[in-house]
């Protein structure tokens, strides 16, 4: 519908995926209307290098710490769904913040436990 306003998210570590980039590409020129938001860990990845400049688009960087390139890319991953929720409650980011805490929390209790008990299945199997 033309009169409503939209906006258009991509969400990718390397901003490189082939898929994202043309589908970015047809989209910034079919749609010049709809606002655009690119998340990703790469400064240098096509899909960023495309919204800078634009009015209608804006790129947010991740730190280039979380921009693994092994195959687990668990800290991408991580840090770009922290991210989509920081967006989700933007306007509410101190509650979020709480949130998170009690995430981090969580995942720092579970981690050992998981590391205790997969290293008894494996004696098991043994």
């Amino acid at each position: 519908m033309p009169s409503r306003r939209y906006l258009w998210i991509s969400f990718s570590r390397s901003g490189e995926s082939s898929e994202g980039v043309v589908v970015l590409k047809k989209a910034l020129a079919d749609c010049p209307n709809v606002k655009r938001l690119v998340v990703t860990c790469n400064s240098e990845g096509q899909m960023y290098r495309d919204v800078q400049g634009k009015s209608n688009a804006l790129g947010v960087l991740l730190d280039e710490g979380v921009n693994d390139r092994g195959l687990a890319m668990t800290s991408s991953f991580t840090n770009m769904v922290i991210a989509g929720h920081c967006l989700a409650h933007v306007n509410s980011l101190d509650q979020y913040e709480r949130v998170l805490a009690c995430l981090v929390e969580a995942g720092s209790n579970f981690v050992p436990a998981a590391a205790d008990r997969a290293e008894e299945l494996s004696r098991d199997v043994r």
